[in-house]
């Protein structure tokens, strides 16, 4: 798991490679408390703040800011 949140976040944090594992154990133990041991995905979406979120349904370019939270996601296949 190290390897793969490396790739993601950089070798540079240590503190936040820690933080970011433990969150994905913490997200993998409550899938496996739900749903059993199954083979599964887990995905990231960064977080972020749109300054102007009206003008995005009118087509016009919407300035994004970005914040240390982020959304984790353990998927797995239907059986």
């Amino acid at each position: 798991m190290l390897r793969s949140l490396t790739e993601v976040y950089g070798s540079n944090a240590p503190d936040l490679l820690e933080e970011r594992r433990q969150a994905c154990s913490q997200a993998l133990r409550s899938f496996l408390e739900s749903w059993g041991n199954r083979r599964v995905r887990v995905f990231r979406a960064p977080g972020r703040i749109a300054l102007n979120p009206h003008c995005e349904h009118q087509g016009a370019w919407v300035p994004y800011g970005t914040h240390a939270r982020e959304l984790l996601g353990v998927v797995a296949p239907r059986h």
